[in-house]
């Protein structure tokens, strides 16, 4: 059946954890993905153990940020947390060395700094991430390209948007109305 969504199945390792996942081994033979996440006195990590059409074996600190929802009846604090990166520092791409995908990716910066477009909640997108129309991208990089013949410009301004996207410095998506959207990666 197609839940147009992820199943995520949480499993515990045994009290050996270098024995990996409790149960059959058929179990962890089975999964398309598996990550498994660790505590020790450094802090908290997640590792990719498998992965069906990745690499296995990367690690990623992170933090559990502790939110205060309210209070319940008998006056206790209600809390719950969120996943955050333990050192943001390391996530951080280099700008792109080229001047035509730096100068595409500053345009698509500023428009969606500027508020001007940029919407969020857009279905294939990072959650709160402030995402703007392809068509607007493409628009507002093929304005900047003045040295470039004008039936060259979007052209140029989506081989631009491609550069950036290989690049990881923009995500994109295309929305349930087949619309495409791009963010600029953190």
């Amino acid at each position: 059946m197609l839940t147009d969504g992820l199943v995520v199945l949480v499993h515990h390792t045994g009290k050996d954890t270098t024995q990996g996942m409790r149960g059959h081994s058929s179990l962890f033979a089975a999964l398309d993905g598996a990550i498994e996440v660790k505590r020790n006195n450094a802090g908290r990590t997640w590792t990719i153990a498998k992965t069906k059409d990745g690499e296995d074996g990367k690690s990623t600190p992170f933090e559990l940020l502790v939110h205060n929802l309210g209070t319940d009846a008998d006056g206790e604090s209600i809390t719950s947390c969120t996943v955050e990166a333990a050192n943001a520092s390391i996530f951080i791409k280099a700008p792109p060395t080229h001047a035509g995908p730096k100068n595409a990716l500053k345009e698509i910066t500023q428009l969606i700094s500027s508020g001007v477009g940029a919407v969020t909640g857009i279905k294939g997108s990072p959650i709160g991430v402030s995402c703007l129309k392809m068509d607007d991208a493409i628009a507002a990089i093929a304005a900047s390209l003045a040295t470039i013949k004008s039936n060259k410009r979007n052209f140029t301004a989506r081989k631009r948007i491609d550069s950036l996207t290989n690049s990881g410095h923009l995500g994109v998506c295309i929305d349930t109305n087949g619309d495409g959207w791009c963010w600029v990666e953190p």
